[in-house]
């Protein structure tokens, strides 16, 4: 499917006043990527319909995802939900604010629990998430994808953005939490906020070598049958 001509002109995401950029993230991996078919990989992301196969679906899905929803574009960002267990070790939580004698422990940690793990859901215990993607194809065969990954609870963002560059995979993320402003929160614990920043940089750096080895395995350049023909006739 050729690439949407929004995909080829210098935007910006909606509500935003600048294009993505590294300086907002930490990066994670630097990595050579070699003999990758940036092309095929610029049409893929850049398609009106993506399937199992897709990149960022198919890595997701590697990571434990599910209920997959994925909707259409809005300019050169699209939608996504999804079900993900978080894995957050809620009754370690709850043991420190005891320990620190937080009156409020249980109704705090039980209603963290209840959203997210705790209570059996539809998809198993697992939490839903909202995500948004946004895909910017750039000259001299840059792609540059960012997306955000967001959870009722904790409150919280998670943002990642990787880059394909003359044989190269960045990958960056960070974590951004969110306050209403009005009930107390577990997150208000400097402790508690370094120990789920730490866990969810190292979910996203795993995520991150997930789509590294997708992206090792797809659109690799076919030799040319005449550079095949050639070597053959060196080689005889």
């Amino acid at each position: 499917v050729p690439a949407p001509a929004w995909f080829l002109r210098s935007g910006r995401l909606p509500g935003r006043r600048r294009e993505a950029s590294f300086s907002d993230y930490q990066v994670l991996i630097e990595e050579p990527l070699a003999d990758v078919d940036l092309h095929a990989v610029e049409q893929e992301l850049a398609a009106e319909h993506w399937t199992d196969d897709t990149l960022l679906i198919k890595a997701l899905v590697q990571e434990g995802a599910s209920n997959v929803d994925v909707l259409p574009w809005a300019g050169r960002s699209r939608d996504m939900t999804f079900q993900l267990r978080l894995g957050i070790p809620w009754d370690r939580i709850k043991t420190y604010l005891r320990i620190r004698g937080r009156e409020d422990a249980d109704v705090d940690t039980h209603t963290a629990a209840t959203a997210s793990v705790a209570v059996p859901a539809r998809s198993g215990g697992a939490t839903d998430v909202a995500a948004r993607h946004s895909v910017y194809i750039r000259p001299r065969e840059l792609v540059l994808v960012e997306s955000s990954y967001a959870v009722a609870m904790p409150a919280l963002r998670l943002r990642m953005i990787f880059s394909l560059q003359e044989g190269k995979y960045v990958f960056g993320s960070a974590v951004e939490f969110e306050s209403n402003g009005r009930t107390p929160s577990v997150m208000e614990y400097r402790v508690v906020r370094h120990f789920m920043e730490m866990g969810f940089m190292e979910a996203a750096k795993k995520y991150g070598r997930t789509l590294l080895a997708e992206l090792q395995k797809k659109g690799r350049r076919e030799p040319c049958h005449g550079a095949v023909a050639g070597a053959a006739e060196a080689t005889a």
